[in-house]
């Protein structure tokens, strides 16, 4: 069963694995790839970098208003009417994933990381240090896994323990792209998360050492180098934003666009991973300028970024913040009503936010609707249901407990803020 909505046609191959619409976002593309890898289809190195959140699958069910039953925590749960005949296909390999040759599980634990199923991921068994040294594939596996255990630990489920993801970067083969992801990603948790100046600089270090092998036997002017030059700068640029030097963070970060912007492809596969790529690129530098100051600068990053992916509704979230910093709320009103018709993911932070804006624009009526739209969404979204008993009297003939069940706005309303 095909979803009818426009958000269920862009976002359809997080329900059945179909391939994404040209008119989509571009994280759509990573469930599609992966999946394409699993059958043999798609030889090419590399994927798409963007995980969504954990709550993306129920987002989209109550985008699509249950229809397809998609609010699932493992592709098993789907019930088998509505699975695709792919859909189908990949739960038998899961089922059998660890008999699988180690580049197809890769694949195969690869399309659950995209289409958000963590669970099952997480639960997965971890290859040891002995088969990550020999195979790409298995430290790929490894590194599946460990996203999926990271993910979870933010909400609230498992330990959020670094040190398989340094066992991964310690054992993998020297001169690998998983080596090579393993330790930027540890410089982005030490640094984003821990501001662990040294650790930080650390596996920067280490980083720097995996790449310079990489770029040895590709070609400094191969795709991948500059692709991977530019994910090493933006996320090194972490540590001269933890030691406050403002000149040097901007140096670092002109190097991951000059590099993003030299990573020349040669097919339609590698055009796709430049165009991501320079999306994220884009954001950084957008926080850049904002920690710098500069608004106007931070808002022409994100009008840079929207254009590259205007289908995903983070984009406009995003350009909405920088409206409303630059004292243009009603620029900011229509970037957060595009985000929440867009959504998932963010819907219920789109909408609250676009009340936000209609209630700086004046627009009280409009804005009690949106903390609603809010509320429908998640039950618990306290800000919005203290805003609209807040605002509701303030408007004549409103009537909020008419359009949402009460017990959605006691329930938050009672929760401490």
């Amino acid at each position: 069963m095909k979803p009818a909505s426009f958000v269920g046609r862009i976002l359809a191959p997080y329900v059945d694995l179909s391939r994404p619409e040209t008119d989509g976002p571009v994280h759509a593309w990573r469930p599609w790839i992966s999946w394409q890898k699993t059958l043999g289809h798609c030889q090419r190195e590399g994927n798409l970098q963007r995980i969504l959140p954990p709550g993306f699958r129920a987002s989209l069910d109550e985008q699509l208003e249950g229809g397809l039953r998609v609010a699932v925590e493992d592709p098993e749960e789907t019930p088998a009417e509505d699975r695709s005949e792919a859909w189908a296909t990949l739960c038998e390999l899961v089922r059998a994933q660890e008999q699988l040759a180690p580049a197809r599980r890769a694949a195969v634990l690869g399309t659950l990381l995209s289409l958000g199923f963590f669970g099952p991921l997480a639960r997965a068994s971890v290859p040891d240090a002995e088969n990550i040294a020999a195979s790409d594939w298995q430290a790929s596996c490894a590194l599946a896994i460990q996203a999926a255990k990271t993910i979870l630990a933010v909400t609230g489920v498992g330990s959020h323990d670094l040190s398989p993801l340094e066992q991964i970067a310690r054992a993998a083969r020297p001169s690998s792209v998983p080596r090579f992801s393993a330790e930027v990603e540890l410089v982005v948790q030490y640094g984003r998360h821990r501001r662990d100046l040294a650790a930080t600089q650390h596996w920067r270090s280490q980083a720097w050492k995996t790449l310079q092998a990489i770029v040895a036997e590709r070609g400094a002017e191969s795709f991948t180098a500059h692709l991977l030059t530019s994910r090493f700068y933006r996320s090194a640029s972490y540590v001269p934003f933890i030691a406050g030097d403002r000149g040097a963070v901007v140096r670092e970060m002109d190097l991951c666009e000059e590099h993003a912007v030299r990573a020349a492809p040669t097919d339609a596969h590698e055009a796709l991973l430049a165009r991501e790529n320079k999306i994220p690129m884009l954001q950084s530098r957008a926080k850049e300028a904002r920690w710098l100051g500069d608004l106007g600068l931070a808002h022409h990053r994100l009008l840079r970024a929207r254009d590259l992916d205007p289908a995903d509704s983070l984009r406009w979230v995003e350009l909405g913040e920088v409206e409303l910093d630059l004292g243009r709320p009603a620029a900011a009103l229509e970037s957060y009503l595009t985000a929440a018709r867009l959504a998932p993911p963010g819907g219920a932070l789109s909408w609250f936010m676009a009340a936000e804006a209609a209630r700086a624009c004046g627009q009280l009526a409009s804005a009690c609707a949106y903390y609603q739209h809010a509320l429908a969404i998640d039950g618990s979204a306290v800000a919005a249901a203290r805003r609209l008993s807040e605002l509701g009297p303030q408007v004549p003939g409103f009537a909020p407990l008419e359009l949402i069940a009460s017990r959605l706005i006691d329930r938050a309303i009672a929760t401490p803020a």
